[in-house]
């Protein structure tokens, strides 16, 4: 729904001499953050560019957005985003790379304290403006820590507790020509077959993998799959309900076809 969604955040490149936001002489804020003032009268980051610093000096919203302090929301016309809770402002000279608060991304490259390394499409490293931010698979955005990435709909996603992976797969078997098949296995090619109730999934050009779900959907890498009426999230490493709607259940792992003879041959020793 709406209310579980907060916009993607774009990377920016990762600068040797990293960008601070000055608040004033003495504080500052990392590189795309906003400085807001606290109920204290301190300044504090908000981990938005051009951010709207909220009324109960404790919360902070995207450019775009107005603070709902009843709701404790951010509300747009067309969304609306978890608010997020402000960090203390940085006291002193702005840390360098390679300085004890900057974030090292690699020995030569480092993003500023308050950020999040993430790899750009180039394969050099950018700064993601949050903290523990999440990196999305398309090496352009991130989002914010409990959240995950669906390209798709360009939007952060908020995950909820799912159940934890299972392995109640079984290799899809090799059929014998002189074996007589159970009517109700579920038959991937010529050859392979699953159990009923499962669903072939290639794992690669050349073989297939059962997933323990019916009419379950096969996922892109080849290596996971999820249940009927969901979809494959890669960056998240979740099943996303068809709609967007609440995150119910993490990948569950496929294995590896194997033939009908590797499978005796197991089974016997």
């Amino acid at each position: 729904s709406a209310e579980r969604q907060t916009p993607l955040q774009k990377k920016l490149p990762a600068l040797l001499e990293v960008k601070s936001v000055k608040c004033n002489d003495t504080a500052y804020c990392p590189h795309d953050t906003t400085c807001c003032k606290t109920a204290k009268g301190e300044w504090a980051c908000c981990p938005f560019p051009k951010a709207v610093c909220c009324e109960d000096h404790a919360h902070c919203c995207p450019q775009g957005t107005t603070c709902d302090l009843t709701a404790g929301y951010c509300k747009s016309s067309t969304l609306s985003v978890p608010w997020l809770e402000k960090e203390p402002a940085k006291t002193g000279e702005p840390i360098g790379p390679g300085g004890e608060k900057g974030v090292k991304c690699d020995p030569e490259t480092s993003c500023a304290a308050g950020t999040t390394c993430c790899q750009l499409p180039t394969g050099k490293w950018g700064c993601c403006p949050l903290v523990k931010g999440v990196c999305c698979s398309d090496h352009e955005h991130c989002c914010p820590q409990g959240y995950s990435c669906n390209i798709k709909a360009g939007t952060c996603e908020k995950r909820h507790e799912g159940v934890p992976w299972v392995s109640r797969s079984f290799p899809a078997v090799l059929v014998s020509p002189s074996e007589q098949r159970p009517r109700r296995d579920v038959q991937c090619d010529e050859e392979h077959r699953c159990p009923d109730s499962q669903t072939c999934c290639r794992t690669s050009s050349s073989s297939w993998g059962c997933c323990p779900f019916p009419k379950a959907v096969c996922c892109d890498d080849q290596k996971h799959c999820c249940p009927s009426g969901y979809s494959c999230d890669g960056a998240g490493g979740s099943c996303v309900r068809d709609g967007r709607l609440t995150w119910d259940m993490f990948f569950t792992e496929r294995e590896r076809a194997l033939n009908h003879n590797t499978l005796f041959r197991t089974n016997k020793t």
